[in-house]
């Protein structure tokens, strides 16, 4: 959120500029706002902005995720797993259910779209409506009966044919 000091902040620097481009023809106060130095400051500001958003958006969910470790709460109380011990993710309606290596699986009150959001996206991949896959896990693409994913622990999730191409794209791309 913005305090009224940083409005009145953008309030000045738009007005600086207004008041410039009274004062000369027009292009001239394009290419004074268009100054490599104004326009590097501007980014630099956005960025900050965004990266505050964005921030804040991550912290104010009760999912916190941190380094190679993930908070989940469930039924029985709140569990801290480690990313990389994640098979996959399955929506069941509004709640998530996690496979997780050497353990049963872990059943969460938040829908699959809210991890996927805090997931890495360099090793998870939504697979299908309600798949969210580890990329480290994968063994195989099997493509005989329908398109299936394996993992590592022999469980298979399926692989939407609109989701296909990108798959395999990212396959190619990680060689």
């Amino acid at each position: 959120m913005k305090t009224n000091e940083q409005r009145l902040e953008s309030y000045n620097y738009i007005s600086l500029f207004e008041k410039n481009a009274t004062n000369k023809n027009i292009f001239d106060y394009l290419l004074n706002f268009l100054n490599v130095n104004n326009f590097t400051a501007l980014a630099e500001k956005v960025k900050t902005e965004l990266l505050t958003y964005q921030h804040q958006k991550k912290t104010t969910t009760s999912t916190i995720s941190f380094s190679e470790k993930i908070i989940l709460k469930d039924k029985y109380g709140i569990q801290i797993v480690n990313i990389n011990d994640i098979y996959y993710l399955q929506a069941n309606g509004s709640y998530t259910e996690f496979f997780i290596k050497d353990q049963d699986s872990l059943v969460t009150s938040k829908c699959l779209k809210e991890y996927q959001n805090v997931l890495p996206s360099a090793n998870f991949f939504r697979s299908h409506q309600s798949y969210i896959v580890n990329l480290n896990h994968l063994i195989r693409y099997d493509k005989r009966e329908g398109d299936f994913l394996v993992l590592k622990n022999g469980y298979k999730t399926p692989l939407a044919s609109r989701k296909k191409e990108l798959f395999l794209k990212l396959l190619s791309s990680k060689k």
